[in-house]
């Protein structure tokens, strides 16, 4: 079993290695580093004077953030008050040893 953290909140993942697309090898943690990767980039900005960061928020936030909050002018000073919720998901670390290359 892999736990899936994402804002805030655990999804556990029964079988992770469990092959879904034999003809690919793509597994269910693969699939699942796939739709979390698609969402929003997390912390991606666009090349615009004052254009928004990609912040992930905590299922708290909802509602009381607005879309524009995040700048890179105050983005540091939001690290440093509260964790990254997307920062640990477990299913980023990947064995160089086990891949195929």
């Amino acid at each position: 079993m892999t736990t899936l953290h994402v804002d805030g909140r655990s999804v556990e993942i029964a079988r992770p290695d469990k092959v879904l697309f034999p003809d690919d090898g793509i597994t269910k943690a693969d699939l699942a580093r796939y739709y979390r990767r698609i969402c929003a980039t997390p912390y991606a900005v666009r090349a615009r004077t004052g254009a928004p960061v990609a912040t992930p928020i905590d299922w708290h936030e909802l509602g009381r953030v607005e879309p524009r909050t995040h700048r890179m002018a105050n983005i540091a000073r939001r690290l440093a008050q509260r964790s990254d919720p997307s920062a640990s998901d477990g299913l980023d670390a990947q064995s160089l040893a086990s891949a195929a290359l």
